[in-house]
């Protein structure tokens, strides 16, 4: 989320021209008038990625003779626009390879503007099969295949409750629906309300408060401090496992000790901030994509172009062809998808034709397919390798879906809220190691700090002691509770606390630090506002201005406290019979909201510091990211490592008034 006095992201207008190269001749290439050299991508139409990249193009033709026959060409020309859609009088064309050119013309790097339907069509993978064995598929395993299971842990990003096929029959997302229908659904799982924390929560085995990260804003100032061990690292050390991220990241890059490859991963391909463009893989203006092994950090200027799905599709499909099998592996797939900007290829938007009229919410669904597609790409080459009957996935959410795009009814609020909408999210574990248990929910509660331990015991892998960790592991194992269909372990969730980082009340125009939730057994208390508090049913109503009118949606004047749900009190409500959250209890069960209070005042005393830079810091850093950039034009690991010191009286630079 940006904040005031920060640059809002730029726009990008484009200009490209696709078509099929024929076999015979260049006869069927469209005709275009001449433009100033951009690049041209050959596509292989069977990998959904690009194969080629040719430089210094400006005509369709000489696209089609560069790249080979019955491939799809497509011809790039770029430049930017400042926040408000304004030309500028200086372009930057990008022609590859980070080479930019700055030119002084308006028009110097396109032929002029088209739509995004413009953009190139995808083919789409076939089928899942009906039952959960597949014999057609060449499934068997290799002779040389590791005793271990392979682990391909889905995140998908910002989706909605009720936004998958099997709940929602208009979505088309055919690939995780059949993995739900073969696996264990998650029933109660949660998250926390927002990406950073949450992904930090699932890789680390702790509370985002326990590591420091009380919202997004503690991620994007400076990351995970890097004194936690991530479940890679204990499948690598534990299990002989070969350890790649594919996708977003969202845990801090300011230093190399916080990037993936630091914290357990062989390799990472994918992009470091909360977001990005799904096609140039820029956010405001900078490339946010990096290709790193070990401790080489590389730029990645060589996919702009490329649909982000499909692309980390590709990419974790040529892991997987180049995977030793008599190693076990993990594959940590965190898509872009459906996160904003709301970007879909054209052939999948149009599959919603007749059936979505909000413009919206037909792009997020096209992007919902497209991530489906994805899935059963990677499936396919687990398949075609051998590892398949041998392979757990896990699915979920990072948190619930933001109430502009995505769909959590009937639950209550969305992304950026305690509310259920935000927080308890889809979940399931799936693949032929679940087969035995296919059809079933788990009841129990869960949480994504669950997910390191869970995944631990299935991969046969001890936790360790961790003694250099800065805080125990919180997350417990569901394995054996979900395989045998046993009494979950976890009998509460603590979701957010209250101490100088977090406020029980908002002081500001943003409830990013404000607000508290804990819930235990079928009790769920709210401290505190919680957040925009509307239930929202399709379509979805935009979220507007309401950071700078000071309102929420739910119109909640989040500066005055003026009509805000459990505004400078509680709210108590049992989850049980009211999973909607409709009917505050706490005038009728004083009792259980002094229990849980007192419990939720224990929990906020085993905070720690908050990670994100005050003062000279972050003046300091934010100086070294910008010298970074012109260094590199592209967002890349830029300042020396720096202990953290957990100084838990140490100030917050997002709420310095006391605890209330």
């Amino acid at each position: 989320m940006f904040h005031k006095g920060q640059a809002f992201l730029t726009v990008l207008i484009f200009t490209s021209f696709a078509g099929f190269c024929s076999a015979t001749s260049n006869a069927t290439c469209p005709s275009v008038s001449p433009g100033a050299p951009g690049f041209a991508r050959c596509w292989d139409t069977g990998a959904m990625a690009v194969y080629e990249t040719k430089y210094n193009i400006s005509t369709q033709e000489q696209c089609c003779n560069l790249c080979s026959r019955d491939a799809l060409c497509t011809l790039w020309m770029w430049y930017w626009t400042t926040p408000m859609g304004r030309k500028i009088n200086q372009k930057t064309c990008f022609l590859g390879k980070g080479t930019k050119e700055v030119r002084d013309h308006p028009n110097t790097c396109s032929t002029g503007e088209i739509s995004s339907h413009d953009r190139p069509n995808y083919p789409r993978p076939p089928h899942p099969p009906v039952s959960c064995t597949n014999p057609a598929a060449k499934t068997s395993s290799s002779p040389r295949a590791s005793s271990r299971p392979t682990i391909l842990h889905i995140v998908a990003d910002d989706l909605g409750y009720n936004d998958l096929g099997y709940v929602n029959p208009v979505s088309q997302t055919p690939w995780i629906d059949h993995l739900r229908s073969c696996g264990v659904h998650l029933d109660q799982y949660h998250t926390f309300k927002m990406c950073g924390p949450s992904r930090g929560a699932m890789l680390t085995g702790r509370y985002p408060f326990h590591f420091g990260v009380y919202s997004n804003q503690d991620i994007n100032s400076n990351g995970i401090p890097a004194n936690f061990t991530y479940t890679p690292q204990i499948l690598k050390d534990g299990g002989g496992y070969l350890t790649h991220a594919v996708g977003k990241w969202h845990n801090g890059f300011r230093m190399k000790e916080m990037a993936p490859t630091y914290r357990g991963f062989d390799s990472y391909f994918g992009y470091w901030h909360c977001c990005s463009d799904y096609w140039t893989h820029s956010l405001g203006g900078v490339i946010n994509q990096a290709n790193c092994s070990g401790n080489s950090f590389v730029a990645d200027f060589n996919t702009q172009g490329n649909y982000s799905a499909f692309l980390y599709a590709a990419e974790t499909g040529r892991i997987i062809d180049e995977h030793p099998v008599e190693k076990p592996l993990y594959l940590y797939l965190p898509f872009e998808s459906v996160h904003g900007p709301i970007e879909a290829p054209p052939n999948y938007v149009a599959m919603y034709d007749g059936k979505v009229n909000d413009t919206t919410r037909k792009t997020f669904s096209g992007m919902l397919t497209a991530m489906d597609d994805s899935v059963g790409h990677v499936i396919g080459r687990l398949q075609a390798k051998g590892l398949w009957d041998n392979t757990l996935v896990v699915f979920t959410s990072d948190n619930g879906g933001p109430l502009g795009s995505a769909n959590n009814y009937p639950l209550r609020g969305g992304k950026f809220t305690l509310w259920d909408g935000g927080v308890r999210v889809v979940g399931f574990l799936g693949g032929p190691l679940l087969y035995a248990s296919k059809g079933t929910t788990f009841t129990g509660l869960a949480h994504a700090s669950d997910l390191m331990p869970t995944i631990l015991e299935a991969a046969g892998v001890p936790m360790p002691e961790l003694p250099h960790d800065a805080v125990p592991v919180d997350g417990v194992s569901l394995w054996q509770a979900i395989t045998k269909n046993l009494t979950s372990p976890r009998t509460e969730i603590v979701h957010q606390i209250l101490n100088q980082f977090n406020l029980r009340d908002c002081s500001t125009t943003t409830e990013q630090n404000c607000g508290a939730a804990i819930r235990v057994g079928k009790y769920k208390l709210l401290a505190g506002y919680p957040g925009d508090s509307r239930w929202v049913q399709l379509p979805a109503m935009q979220g507007g201005d309401r950071l700078l009118r000071g309102f929420d949606g739910d119109g909640c004047n989040i500066t005055t406290g003026h009509n805000c749900s459990c505004w400078h009190g509680y709210c108590l409500f049992d989850l049980e019979a009211d999973p909607t959250e409709h009917h505050d209890l706490s005038a009728q069960l004083p009792d259980v909201v002094a229990t849980l209070l007192h419990r939720l005042e224990q929990v906020s005393g085993t905070g720690t510091q908050g990670a994100h830079l005050c003062g000279d810091a972050a003046t300091t850093d934010a100086t070294e990211l910008q010298e970074s950039i012109k260094r590199n034009n592209a967002y890349l690991p830029y300042t020396s490592f720096a202990p953290w010191l957990n100084n838990i009286t140490a100030p917050s630079c997002y709420n310095p008034a006391p605890v209330a």
